[in-house]
């Protein structure tokens, strides 16, 4: 009797765990969808974008316009009111991109009602277009482009193509790849490699762990650091510069012609080329360091 009564009590309370599962985990039917938009512009861009969980891809086009294709998928969520299908087409008709002069800003769906919706970006702009890309999950790729570029994810990949600009990369995780910026670059993730090639100036790289391998091709300061990885830094043939290297557990191999100076070691060396300017700082927790 007593068993039969708490039979049917597990499943009276059983039944509607069930069905909050099934709502929690069963989305509803995804839906796809597109938009096309073509901006014309007269000048220099300046471009802002921003997705949650989808990539970006900037390329170089036509110097009088900036096309934008978004690719769009709804998942459907429990809780919303609109079907996926729904919410595609509301932002087929009404993509979330805005324009006043050159000054182009796409991202974040104007509608509130809009939820549980990625859209990835295919854009396409002038030469001369300084850019501003962020996404929450999702690998990005730009240029080449005259920029500035300043680029973040919080979970994603990135890859720049020649800037011939300052450029600033950021990720939280995900491996950064700069193949040329001509005013100099900015990297640090949290945990990712980071290559980088053809830098003009200032070089300063840094992730909590991953390998760094950095060209620089005109002179400025380098900073590179790496909590758990090889570091390996090339310079210009006629470069002169300040050396501080140090590793936790590695070795320092170096090329160059220095007049070394205080403590040496396997895991430590400093010493300087030339007119001992400007600064380069390597370090890394666990690794080793190659100096070309």
């Amino acid at each position: 009797m007593i068993r039969n009564v708490l039979l049917r009590l597990t499943m009276v309370v059983l039944a509607p765990c069930s069905m909050l599962a099934c709502g929690l985990g069963g989305e509803m039917t995804g839906a796809t969808g597109m938009f096309d938009r073509t901006l014309q512009v007269s000048g220099p861009v300046d471009l802002e974008v921003r997705t949650g969980s989808g990539t970006i891809s900037i390329r170089t086009g036509a110097d009088n316009a900036v096309r934008v294709i978004g690719h769009i998928r709804a998942f459907g969520l429990f809780w919303s009111d609109i079907d996926p299908a729904e919410q595609v087409r509301r932002l087929e008709a009404n993509p979330p991109v805005e324009q006043r002069g050159d000054l182009i800003r796409i991202g974040s769906p104007a509608d509130p009602s809009v939820h549980g919706v990625a859209i990835s970006y295919e854009l396409t702009v002038p030469v001369e277009t300084r850019i501003r890309a962020r996404s929450g999950s999702g690998d990005q790729v730009i240029g080449p482009v005259r920029g500035p570029v300043d680029a973040r994810s919080g979970s994603g990949s990135v890859r720049i193509d020649h800037v011939g600009d300052h450029v600033r990369v950021t990720t939280g995780s995900g491996r950064i790849e700069a193949l040329g910026a001509d005013a100099g670059l900015e990297a640090r993730a949290g945990s990712g490699s980071i290559y980088a090639e053809a830098i003009g100036g200032l070089l300063r790289v840094k992730t909590g762990s991953g390998c760094v391998e950095v060209e620089q091709i005109e002179a400025g300061p380098i900073d590179v650091e790496t909590g758990s990885g090889s570091v390996r830094v090339r310079m210009p043939a006629n470069a002169t510069f300040d050396l501080h290297a140090r590793t936790g557990s590695g070795l320092i191999e170096n090329s160059r012609p220095l007049a070394v100076y205080g403590a040496v070691s396997r895991h430590q060396l400093s010493g300087r080329l030339g007119n001992g300017s400007p600064p380069v700082q390597i370090a890394t927790g666990s690794g080793d360091i190659r100096i070309e």
